[in-house]
């Protein structure tokens, strides 16, 4: 996951200070299918709003 990106010109950063990040195990297969879709310019990870 590039967690920086300059041509997302609306939010170039992924994340920022005060976030939480969670993160799931993923297998190879996974990860390979993750890595393609970002080298063709998708984005993996998804945002969501924290209710704390």
């Amino acid at each position: 996951m590039r967690t920086y990106n300059p041509l997302r010109k609306a939010q170039p950063f992924l994340f920022g200070p005060g976030d939480y990040l969670r993160f799931h195990p993923i297998d190879e297969q996974e990860y390979d299918r993750q890595l393609q879709a970002v080298e063709s310019g998708a984005l993996v990870a998804e945002r969501e709003d924290f209710h704390g």
